[in-house]
């Protein structure tokens, strides 16, 4: 077990190590840029091509004014040639005077340039700390954010004093209590980052967000389904005595699983609800399907269910969210772990990771889900059978309700004459009875 949380851990930070990567790879290509038009470079191609200019320039006057000159009388010859000696002039001041401007436009470019590259520097400075973290809760970005509040309030003691009339007083205060604030700020943000940083090697937390404190507690401590401490009396939830001693067997049973769909569920049961569905999907299609999730609670790696049919493995996760929501990279990375783990362990035949959900990915998500060659199918819950009628090895017909204890641990195979019913007259008419508890080596009926 821990070699495959440690799988899953090593998956889930190379994903953000490869975003990150790819954030620093682009300030880097941003300063090669800058560094390849230096402002040196810029202003000897500029004048280089101001005094190529100048000197075509200067030849064609140079030209113009011979033939001018010798075409021209004597009294008008010292007149042409005093006209051309302006314009020459003229040109090459003019010259200068655009070569100047290009070169003060060139500078004030390499400005901001510069800010810019400061601003770069600064950033991956930051990306750089931040990779090569050593603590989970990243102290250094707590410092910074609570330093910057700190900052604002301590503006807004001056503030206090400086107005008209001063509040001195008032301005004590404010420093007292940012002097405290600062602190309880810095502690808030360290817990805030150490569970997102748990929330991202492990996925699965941020179900625990859908819960109550209560509930999550509860869930928490639950044993996981087929353990000894496990309440038996699941059944006497949904009844009162009086009608758990009277009505029939399948009056009882029928009552007491009517009353179980409409009970108000917590999102984790809903959780469970749909991974039943989507397995119950995949009975129906011939798989031989675990219910890993429901049976292995917060230890399931990622794998909710693990349906095989020739030679073929199909490792799932599914998710039952409102359509408000996104399914994230975190959960992708997540799964691809639990793949590449189950494949070290089971060298046989062809193992692919599907994700279902009743939600859609976010582009994100759906990029790495590409990339790393895990379907995606959105599907919503619908109502299905929820009685397992399953025959035992020694050819014993028994039935499983959705609240009994081993009711994950059966697996339906049509092939066997095994399906899910409706309705309890339904399984008792074909011939299957009530399963009975389970206690280990000992055995009692309801």
């Amino acid at each position: 077990m821990k070699s495959d949380n440690t799988l899953l851990i090593v998956v889930c930070v190379i994903g953000s190590i490869i975003v990150i990567m790819r954030l620093l790879q682009l300030v880097s290509d941003a300063r090669g840029r800058k560094n390849d038009t230096r402002v040196e470079d810029v202003i000897a191609r500029l004048k280089k091509d101001s005094e190529k200019e100048l000197a075509e320039k200067k030849r064609y006057y140079e030209e113009k004014a011979r033939k001018d000159i010798q075409s021209a009388t004597a009294a008008n010859r010292v007149s042409i040639e005093k006209r051309y000696a302006y314009l020459q002039k003229k040109f090459e001041s003019d010259t200068v005077s655009k070569l100047e401007q290009r070169e003060r436009y060139v500078q004030d470019r390499e400005k901001e340039l510069d800010a810019k590259e400061y601003r770069i520097n600064r950033l991956t400075s930051a990306y750089k700390k931040m990779l090569t973290e050593t603590q989970q809760n990243y102290p250094w970005l707590a410092n910074l954010y609570s330093d910057f509040l700190f900052a604002v309030d301590q503006k807004l003691s001056v503030r206090l004093e400086e107005k008209h009339p001063p509040a001195l007083k008032a301005a004590d205060n404010v420093r007292l209590i940012a002097k405290e604030k600062k602190e309880y700020v810095k502690e808030c943000k360290l817990l805030q980052y150490q569970l997102n940083y748990y929330e991202t090697l492990f996925p699965w937390l941020i179900d625990f967000r859908e819960l109550s404190a209560e509930e999550a507690w509860q869930y928490a401590k639950t044993p996981t389904v087929g353990s000894d401490e496990e309440d038996t009396e699941t059944l006497r939830a949904y009844l009162s005595p009086e009608e758990y001693a009277k009505l029939t067997e399948a009056e009882k049973y029928q009552l007491a699983l009517d009353r179980y769909k409409q009970r108000p569920k917590s999102n984790w049961e809903i959780g469970i609800e749909y991974e039943r569905y989507i397995g119950y999907l995949f009975e129906e299609d011939g798989y031989n399907v675990v219910y890993h999730g429901a049976k292995m609670g917060l230890q399931d790696l990622g794998r909710d269910l693990i349906a095989t049919k020739n030679n073929e493995t199909y490792i799932i996760q599914c998710k039952r969210w409102s359509q408000q929501k996104e399914i994230h990279e975190n959960h992708i990375f997540q799964l691809y772990g639990s793949i590449v783990s189950w494949s070290i362990d089971h060298k046989q035949g062809t193992v692919v990771g599907l994700f279902y959900s009743t939600t859609s990915l976010s582009p994100t998500a759906a990029l790495y889900a590409d990339y790393l060659g895990i379907a995606f199918r959105q599907v919503p819950f619908e109502e299905y059978p929820l009685i397992k009628c399953n025959i035992g090895r020694d050819g014993e017909k028994i039935y499983h309700l959705p609240f009994d204890q081993q009711y994950d641990n059966v697996v339906i195979t049509k092939s066997k004459g095994e399906f899910y019913a409706f309705t309890v007259q339904e399984a008792i008419g074909a011939g299957f009875r009530r399963a009975f508890r389970w206690h280990g080596d000992e055995q009692k009926g309801e």
